[in-house]
């Protein structure tokens, strides 16, 4: 992951990839989330048994924003959802108690 830290492979990647440019403003984006997973996995390595698992969580999180920002042109950072990604729904009148 560390090599996708540098604009200039980032820029180089995705040019190769997508047989485009990519703007300054998409590569601070995408850089953004891998540093935020990056610092997120060495926070990790430090927190306790119960906080770890959540910084590893929030870590994969952030790569995984960097990698779809990379690997999709159309979309910027705006167009990402602003969700944690887990959702839940009961159907009918069911309730959580029930199960």
């Amino acid at each position: 992951m560390g090599l996708y830290l540098s604009r200039d492979v980032v820029e180089r990647r995705y040019e190769e990839r997508h047989k485009r440019q990519l703007n300054a403003g998409k590569a601070r984006e995408i850089i953004a989330h891998f540093e935020q997973g990056q610092q997120y996995f060495t926070s990790a390595q430090d927190a306790g048994a119960l906080a770890g698992p959540l910084e590893q969580y929030y870590g994969i999180l952030a790569f995984a924003r960097g990698l779809v920002l990379f690997l999709t042109p159309e979309i910027r950072e705006t167009g990402l959802k602003k969700a944690h990604g887990l959702h839940a729904e009961l159907s009918g009148d069911e309730r959580l108690e029930k199960h």
